[in-house]
């Protein structure tokens, strides 16, 4: 066997020299840098074995990690129509305060896009499955209502919701008088 010497350098600054144990059946270029020392391992290469019952201290960190990892996308799903609200006020502002046709589909949009994520909400939650997700489908739910009420305000503002006094006039009864008047006659 032949004793080689292998010059490493691991930072800038410094460098290291080691011996290498070469033996005449390796190749020329393949050396052996095994000369006893015992290096760190690289992060991620270990793994752990797990307890006599079966159960292990990774196992756990993962599952944790997973549970973590739901519960935020979770609450990204649950703030997502909130994100959506910004962009909502722009084209409601845009569309105007009188009752034209493309205010009047940019509302029935924002209506219907509402009502339909409102429908969808045990379908957005299904997939976080080890995760409580009710306080999620509430700020969810809310988020939508606030943003659905509103649009219906701003369309009762625009005059498209029946909401006044005057809007119902052909459903009122007229009055009945109780007393009449009548003229006198000048004699």
């Amino acid at each position: 066997q032949v004793l080689v010497a292998a010059h490493l350098a691991f930072s800038p600054g410094r460098h290291e020299t080691r011996r290498a144990m070469v033996s005449p059946a390796m190749k020329k270029w393949e050396f052996n840098l095994d000369c006893g020392a015992k290096l760190p391992s690289a992060l991620g290469s270990t793994m752990h074995m797990g307890d006599s019952d079966g159960s292990s201290v990774a196992m756990k960190n993962k599952k944790d990690n997973i549970k973590a990892l739901q519960e935020k996308k979770a609450w990204e799903v649950a703030l997502g129509p909130i994100k959506q609200v910004g962009m909502q006020l722009f084209m409601l502002w845009m569309s105007g305060s009188s009752p034209g046709i493309f205010s009047v589909m940019i509302m029935s949009m924002l209506i219907s896009s509402s009502v339909s994520q409102l429908g969808q909400l045990t379908t957005a939650f299904e997939k976080f499955d080890q995760v409580e997700t009710v306080l999620q489908k509430l700020v969810f739910a809310l988020t939508l209502v606030a943003a659905l009420a509103f649009v219906l305000y701003h369309a009762s503002n625009m005059g498209l919701v029946p909401t006044q006094t005057g809007d119902w006039v052909s459903y009122m009864e007229p009055k009945h008088m109780a007393e009449h008047v009548v003229p006198m006659s000048a004699h």
